[in-house]
């Protein structure tokens, strides 16, 4: 496919397009099964569900070419969509939403499908066999109900085990709780004297104080690699869970730096005199959170403790 994102997502659109189309006729004719082995639609059928497939469809192609240097949809490998739920896995994402999602991928799959151009070459890469392997990869280790700390038991010893290159990205969740693309994906204008502006989900825009030395050092990393740090995802990942085996720990995605920075924040403000809600408050700038209850759900140790 050729064009920009929006272009080829809206060509995508145009494939699975059910808008005023009966869903039951259209189930009827399909020969597409559902994990029940019921008859699903191939087409996607309310207005609703259009814009959650947009935003999906243009999310995965963002992460596509972000990741993998891919421009093209109908190049995004089994090995991409994996990655990408590998990731919201890391990041904490509940198993009801990532499940969601997969159900989304199956409709970009389909619609992929549909183009004649390189269609063969299509179902040899990103396949409806690769989303339900990803489907029980995401129940056997998503986030389901129940709370689980996440936060590492001894952080320094694995940012020890690392390259120095990624040692910044590190500190950076820590011990300022960034998400993890917010940490490996960083451009020279973005840090000012000491103060390093992120912009995170939906936009949301935060500063962040660094301390002097910390600061340095990124400035240092950036100026060394032209003015940006881009370390992938899978590469991070890989190093920070190989340096948690090495040490004996339970690895639980990159998302438990921010545990970790929750849960010594926290008791920090607490030993100030502030407040339970002042330093939920404070703390849910710092993560890039609107709501002092998700900040309370990385502050939790365990389901037991208040």
């Amino acid at each position: 496919m050729r064009g920009n994102i929006n272009y080829q997502v809206n060509q995508l659109w145009s494939k699975v397009d059910g808008i005023n189309i009966s869903k039951a006729a259209t189930r009827k004719d399909s020969n597409i099964q559902a994990q029940n082995g019921h008859k699903v639609s191939d087409k996607v059928h309310s207005y609703n569900s259009k814009d959650e497939f947009i935003n999906r469809a243009k999310e995965l192609a963002t992460y596509a070419k972000d990741n993998f240097n891919i421009n093209d949809m109908q190049a995004i490998s089994n090995e991409v969509i994996i990655k990408y739920i590998q990731e919201k896995i890391d990041n904490g994402l509940k198993y009801r939403s990532i499940s969601t999602y997969i159900s989304q991928l199956e409709k970009i799959q389909l619609g992929l499908s549909k183009f004649t151009k390189h269609k063969v070459e299509h179902f040899q890469l990103f396949t409806r066999d690769t989303l339900k392997k990803v489907r029980e990869l995401a129940k056997a280790n998503a986030v389901i109900s129940k709370h689980k700390n996440r936060a590492f038991t001894n952080p320094e010893v694995i940012k020890n085990e690392l390259k120095d290159y990624m040692k910044v990205s590190f500190e950076l969740q820590l011990t300022h709780g960034l998400r993890v693309n917010e940490a490996t994906f960083i451009k020279e204008d973005q840090l000012t004297e000491n103060i390093l502006t992120i912009q995170g989900k939906g936009g949301y825009i935060r500063e962040i104080e660094l301390k002097e030395d910390l600061a340095n050092r990124l400035r240092k990393e950036l100026k060394k690699n032209n003015g940006k740090i881009k370390i992938p995802y899978s590469t991070y990942r890989k190093y920070l869970k190989d340096a948690a085996s090495t040490s004996n720990q339970d690895f639980n995605g990159t998302h438990g730096l921010r545990f970790n920075y929750v849960q010594k924040e926290y008791h920090e403000r607490i030993n100030e005199f502030k407040n339970h809600n002042e330093a939920l408050k404070e703390i849910s700038y710092n993560i890039g959170h609107h709501r002092e209850e998700i900040t309370e759900h990385y502050r939790r140790p365990s389901d037991n403790s208040t």
